[in-house]
């Protein structure tokens, strides 16, 4: 019987004498040789087959080859061809969504921030400050309707993302009081923040998102539908939006932005559906992870790009009211 260390030799010899073609040549005429791949250890035990991390590099592989493959009750190439129609999909769903994404991008408003005056800019800030107050609003009420454990646990811990400094309790600005220094530090007087109040504009697309998560709940696919507005709505966009308006903001406030800059950065789209990850850090990474497994059938897929135009149709309602202004 070969010693682990042997079995690691054995393995390795093997494995290049394959590389080299050897195997072929000595191998008798009509038997097909194969590849012996021995391993020295157990590096890790799983209660399951790692499907999230399998389907992402799937998705990501030009070409996927399997050697020879053993694992109990695993039948891999059935599971390969899943992975790939599901990476076609996704990748199908990533268009959909990168073209709204652009359509979004090139508002007039949002293209032509860089050039805004300043009296303007102040304006839009004032009044895009109410839909980030209510941002919270809309993942409590997303919370209460959300039936997925796994979502909920997401949407729990972005939440509290908003409120930091739990080992100094009140000592932290939470996430709000640091837009309002944002807005100070452009030169918006104090007064003016005060006095501001929603337009009608502004309070018919508070009105109308809550609306659509209230009627997200009650669809067969409400986590689908839910966890899309959140992702969509509450960060992809949210990233478009201030780097879009960065253009215009940056040059003023530079390094010292403790608000736009960072979402823009931590709300971005940063990797495609089609290869959605565990390993993801920002908010839409982990809740487009979810999204990519619960997505399972064409109705679902229906219901994202659905909920995904009409998302896009209350975010460009909200900057229409200041060109209908110009």
């Amino acid at each position: 019987m070969l010693s682990l260390g042997g079995s690691a030799v054995v393995g390795f010899a093997v494995g290049n004498a394959e590389q080299l073609g050897w195997l072929d040549k000595v191998a008798p005429k009509g038997v097909t040789t194969l590849t012996l791949i021995m391993v020295s250890g157990v590096v890790e035990m799983h209660k399951r087959f790692p499907d999230d991390a399998f389907a992402a590099r799937v998705a990501k592989a030009k070409q996927v080859t399997i050697l020879n493959t053993w694992i109990p009750n695993l039948e891999l190439h059935g599971r390969l061809a899943s992975f790939r129609a599901r990476g076609a999909v996704m990748r199908e769903l990533d268009e959909f969504e990168d073209g709204l994404i652009e359509r979004f991008r090139n508002h007039p408003v949002l293209r032509g921030a860089a050039d805004l005056p300043l009296e303007d800019l102040q304006t839009v800030l004032l009044q895009r400050r109410f839909l980030s107050l209510a941002s919270t609003m809309a993942y409590d009420l997303a919370i209460d309707l959300l039936t997925d454990e796994q979502s909920l646990r997401i949407a729990r811990v972005i939440i509290r993302e908003e409120y930091p400094g739990n080992t100094s309790p009140g000592s932290t600005p939470w996430r709000r009081e640091d837009m309002k220094a944002d807005i100070l530090a452009l030169g918006v007087p104090r007064e003016a923040l005060v006095r501001s109040r929603k337009t009608l504009a502004t309070s018919a697309c508070i009105d109308t998102t809550m609306e659509l998560i209230a009627t997200a709940g009650e669809s067969k696919h409400a986590d689908v539908e839910l966890l899309t507005i959140l992702r969509f709505w509450g960060e992809v966009l949210v990233s478009v939006e201030y780097g879009e308006l960065w253009r215009r903001i940056g040059p003023m406030l530079g390094d010292k932005s403790v608000f736009y800059y960072p979402h823009h950065v931590h709300d971005a789209k940063s990797r495609p559906l089609a290869a959605a990850s565990p390993l993801s850090l920002t908010h839409s990474g982990q809740l487009g992870l979810r999204l990519v497994q619960l997505i399972d059938s064409h109705e679902a897929r229906q219901r994202f790009r659905d909920t995904e135009q009409a998302v896009v149709a209350i975010k460009s309602a909200f900057y229409d009211q200041f060109t209908l202004a110009s």
